[in-house]
């Protein structure tokens, strides 16, 4: 059985997904349609948008299929660049240019 989940835990896995929604809104793409790409069930995606956990592989697999970095996602700094311009992975979000 695991452990209940602290408040500061539990904020930061609503802080990831609203970031994760709205970087998903930003780029015009419906939640089954990321879902889709991700490999994951849509009721998942909207498990984790509205603040259920997230691990960190699946966070940086949502990431690159929105084209947002990593660290940007968390921050929510950069969801409102044009898809064009945030296609690319940043080099500093450890993820190269290979999918998953």
């Amino acid at each position: 059985m695991s452990r209940p989940r602290s408040e500061a835990e539990r904020r930061f896995d609503v802080h990831i997904g609203r970031h994760i929604a709205a970087a998903r809104k930003a780029r015009g793409m419906s939640r089954v349609k990321l879902a889709g790409v991700l490999g994951i069930d849509h009721r998942r995606l909207y498990w984790m948008e509205t603040g259920g956990r997230c691990s960190l592989y699946l966070a940086a697999h949502i990431g690159r299929a929105l084209g947002v970095n990593l660290f940007d996602l968390a921050r929510c700094s950069s969801l409102t660049r044009k898809t064009e311009e945030s296609s690319t992975v940043h080099a500093d979000s450890g993820l190269g240019s290979k999918p998953f």
